[in-house]
């Protein structure tokens, strides 16, 4: 399912900066709330199995993003003349404005800019300190700041869910969190809080114990989401309910879901989705102004971004996983699992 998602963003990447109008592709952020419940019921799950110490825990979760991240947003940030380049010949639409008005902010401002978004700070950034910090350099990272974040927060959601009297100290938590988020960017955890809280209590249903009531609470969370975000949140959230279902139950009219999402071309996807996600606008703006230099347009040039982004994407994801992204998760595991074991040792 991530793979679909990651291509979903592309995709809808590449609609809005050719100006192809595409209705539901062009809703890509749509994708990245799937990416948000997902990561919320996989993260629950993970900390119920796990039980280990929060040291270990945020260690593989760091190197499981943060290594091809730096590795991205560097390259990104000594790319951003190019990205100029490609969003001022690219057709004046509004979000092709807004991309050239969020390169200018960069370069105007790049210390600080630079100084947010090393330690994944972005999202927390309120709108009058940095204006539109989380979008600059690296705009889709800043879900990756998001998923920090709430890395950060889980494993305390996950002990008050442990117990009844806890509950009410979460609650008042979350409610705070949701409360400034106006103040901020949609990469601040308060702004995906329930979003986050729907795959937590999608997990809790998983495991069966009390399940009707943990999913009576996902649904609510739901539908705070779409009174929060718009009636567009119901998309994402049946996607993931779908996958959900014919994951966890598999009911037969789900069967054949379950069995294309367990596919290997998808899971292949699923495995370098990661890589997709950050690396894609490279090849997107970086063909886009290949294009500008030999003065190409129209249909030819559409023709050549398209192509130099999907394969681009591809390509440039399978060398970022096999040499950044995986070598780097699996460190960080074994780095985790000598912090677990020392205590032992001594």
């Amino acid at each position: 399912m991530r793979g679909v998602m990651a291509w979903w963003v592309v995709l809808g990447h590449l609609s809005l900066a050719l100006d192809w109008q595409l209705p539901v592709v062009d809703r890509n952020g749509l994708a990245v709330e799937v990416f948000i419940v997902l990561s919320g019921f996989v993260i629950a799950g993970l900390i119920d199995r796990r039980s280990e110490p929060f040291l270990p825990y945020i260690t593989r979760r760091a190197f499981r993003i943060a290594p091809l991240y730096l590795a991205v947003l560097l390259v990104s940030a000594a790319l951003l003349p190019v990205q100029l380049a490609a969003w001022e010949a690219l057709p004046a639409t509004a979000r092709n404005l807004d991309r050239i008005e969020l390169v200018r902010l960069a370069l105007a401002n790049l210390p600080a800019h630079m100084a947010v978004h090393l330690p994944l700070a972005q999202g927390l950034v309120p709108h009058r300190v940095l204006p539109e910090a989380a979008f600059t350099i690296l705009g889709q990272a800043w879900s990756i700041s998001l998923e920090m974040q709430f890395y950060l927060l889980a494993p305390l959601a996950m002990w008050a869910l442990r117990k009844w009297d806890r509950i009410a100290l979460l609650a008042v938590g979350s409610a705070v969190l949701v409360a400034i988020g106006p103040y901020f960017s949609a990469g601040f955890i308060g702004n995906k809080l329930l979003l986050f809280g729907v795959g937590i209590c999608a997990s809790k249903a998983s495991g069966g114990n009390a399940r009707g009531r943990w999913l009576a609470a996902a649904m609510a969370l739901a539908a705070g989401a779409v009174w929060q975000d718009g009636p567009w949140e119901v998309l994402p959230l049946a996607i993931i309910g779908l996958v959900l279902a014919a994951s966890l139950w598999e009911p037969a009219p789900l069967r054949p879901l379950a069995r294309l999402l367990g596919g290997q071309a998808l899971a292949h996807q699923g495995e370098i989705s990661y890589s997709t996600y950050l690396v894609h606008m490279i090849p997107l703006y970086g063909s886009a102004a290949l294009c500008a230099s030999l003065g190409m347009g129209g249909a030819g040039r559409a023709a050549l971004v398209a192509l130099a982004t999907i394969g681009g994407t591809y390509l440039i994801a399978l060398g970022t996983y096999r040499w950044i992204e995986h070598p780097a998760r699996e460190y960080g595991t074994r780095l985790a699992r000598r912090m677990r074991a020392a205590p032992k040792a001594s």
